[in-house]
């Protein structure tokens, strides 16, 4: 740490103060393991005074960091405890979140390692601090403003808290507590893995604007100072995924600029231009997106290389080519997906067979063919299942689309055959209105050109 960051001062104070807390964890685990305090305190000391010059580990004779230790050890009634692997982990994490305040933005220069997964601990996103533990939190942070670990638990902590009796005080008041640590985090440790795209990281331009303004702008302040970090760019669009499409895409588009062999920027592109027309008007608002989609989806197709193509490209590629209206390449694309279901498919590749028999089953009804329509339902309701599907149910728009033709039969049993993947109680609305030969609401479930 101190050859790279010699040049910073505040590395260096950080740096002792880790290594007091090693200590300070090493003198507990060899007292807890039933050593007399008396003689490790000396033994202790003989170390110090044979390396005077060279001060291993803090231990230099007569210092006051020595001395404070030796009264620690030396004080009766001192609980000691085992070094647990929870707490070598907490104190691995402290290590590296003293260096992030200094060297995030330096370290990042080049987009290369910042995406933090290695900073925090994933138990800390789950950790439920009570009001009276959030302040002492904020009490902490208001002392060591540096603190990566315990701002990274009130941003976890706010993010779930807002959404608690909504419209409340508490709930606002956490809104603008996770906006204003957030943007303290952006402008200090950009790499965090906090920020990572989700909800700990959200703020809802609509719910919090004032919120969304000032984080917006950490972000925007960062890019200024790093134009050319394909990270920054990333994490920023990733932020105004919900509010500002137009503004994503250009982001996208200068990441992708400077890594034009990158597939992450061509699939991210794809599904924002293909997320343009899923509103019911988007052939008047923009008549070119689902192009525009399929272009971005054959370059990403293209730059992973055959055999390593991830599903949800290849189910976006042939839903950008059907709303394209290129029915043979949809078709074409659709079929490549089963034929992979069936060399190599396990129940985490259901969306497969789902997407892939409802593409088909809609080329079918253009077609005319409302027999093969039909099949092609029941076949996309015999898929294994997937975590998407058995989270958010499944694609209803050949099912609808198969309703207007008052096909209520087939959609009863395609809907026996949904019950297999996904237990939702909106299922057993949707088969008791079919049952009545009545149109049932599919809500978000119906989507012509849904993302996934």
């Amino acid at each position: 740490m101190g050859n790279v960051f010699w040049f910073q001062p505040l590395v260096w104070i950080l740096w002792l103060r880790q290594r007091r807390y090693a200590e300070s964890a090493c003198d507990d685990a060899v007292l807890a393991g039933g050593s007399d305090p008396c003689d490790y305190a000396e033994t202790l000391l003989a170390i110090a005074k044979s390396n005077q010059t060279a001060k291993p580990m803090g231990l230099a004779a007569g210092s006051s960091a020595l001395r404070a230790r030796l009264r620690t050890i030396l004080r009766d009634g001192t609980r000691r405890s085992p070094m647990t692997f929870g707490k070598r982990g907490m104190l691995a994490t402290l290590a590296l979140a003293i260096m992030l305040p200094v060297g995030a933005c330096s370290v990042a220069k080049n987009g290369a390692g910042i995406d933090g997964r290695d900073h925090i601990p994933p138990a800390f996103f789950a950790i439920e601090l009570s009001p009276d533990g959030a302040a002492k939190h904020e009490q902490r942070l208001a002392e060591f403003p540096d603190d990566i670990v315990t701002r990274t638990k009130l941003i976890s902590h706010y993010a779930r808290t807002k959404y608690e009796d909504y419209g409340s005080t508490r709930a606002q008041a956490a809104l603008d507590a996770q906006a204003r640590h957030l943007v303290w985090m952006v402008r200090h440790a950009p790499d965090a893995q906090v920020l990572e795209p989700g909800p700990n990281s959200a703020v809802s331009k609509r719910v919090n604007p004032e919120g969304h303004i000032g984080v917006a702008a950490a972000w925007q302040d960062q890019l200024d100072q790093q134009p050319t970090n394909t990270a920054i760019l990333d994490r920023f669009a990733a932020f105004l995924s919900f509010d500002d499409t137009e503004r994503v895409i250009d982001l996208l588009r200068r990441a992708q600029e400077l890594e034009p062999t990158n597939p992450k920027w061509a699939g991210r592109l794809g599904a924002l231009y293909l997320g343009e027309t899923i509103p019911k008007d988007w052939e008047a608002e923009y008549h070119s997106a689902p192009d525009e989609a399929l272009a971005q989806f054959d370059k990403a197709y293209e730059l992973h290389g055959s055999g390593d193509i991830p599903i949800h490209l290849q189910i976006q590629r042939a839903k950008a080519a059907f709303t394209a209206k290129r029915y043979d390449l949809a078709s074409t694309h659709a079929r490549a997906m089963l034929l992979r279901f069936e060399a190599d498919g396990s129940d985490g590749h259901g969306d497969l067979v789902h997407q892939g028999h409802t593409i088909l089953g809609r080329i079918a009804l253009l077609q005319g063919d409302v027999d093969q329509a039909k099949e092609h339902l029941l076949a996309s309701g015999k898929t294994p299942g997937s975590a998407v599907l058995g989270s958010f149910g499944p694609t209803m728009v050949l099912a609808l689309e198969l309703l207007e033709r008052d096909e209520f039969g087939v959609v009863g049993e395609y809907l026996e055959l949904c019950s297999e993947f996904w237990q939702n109680d909106n299922l057993d609305a949707w088969r008791t209105s079919v049952a009545a030969r009545e149109m049932p609401d599919f809500g978000s479930n119906f989507g012509v050109n849904l993302v996934y």
